[in-house]
């Protein structure tokens, strides 16, 4: 019970950190996979806002170091805590939404 709070607050909390420095981002596209310790991760892809256009691209290297900084955060700090908390339910290809933070 408390594992499922928790999981509905990670996001929301990642969400806060985001937009301190991506303003408008609403759209989390994320991969869920195994790394290389067999520990599963989660990690973004792009982030977008409402519009659907893309504010970070994990393909291209961000001009602020700050942003940069705040995904590294996000992904292994909150995201990672997402996976322990839900299992297999992020792996591969998802989503995360402000309306479902």
């Amino acid at each position: 019970m408390i594992g499922q709070q928790l999981a509905a607050v990670v996001p929301q909390v990642a969400f806060g950190r985001l937009t301190a420095v991506l303003p408008g981002a609403s759209t989390l596209q994320v991969e869920g996979s195994f790394n290389e310790d067999w520990l599963r991760v989660l990690r973004i892809h792009r982030v977008l806002d409402e519009s659907g256009a893309v504010l970070f691209d994990a393909a291209e290297s961000h001009d602020r170091r700050a942003v940069e900084e705040a995904i590294d955060e996000v992904n292994t700090e909150y995201l990672d805590l997402l996976m322990d908390l839900t299992g297999d339910a992020y792996m591969g290809s998802h989503e995360i939404t402000t309306d479902r933070a």
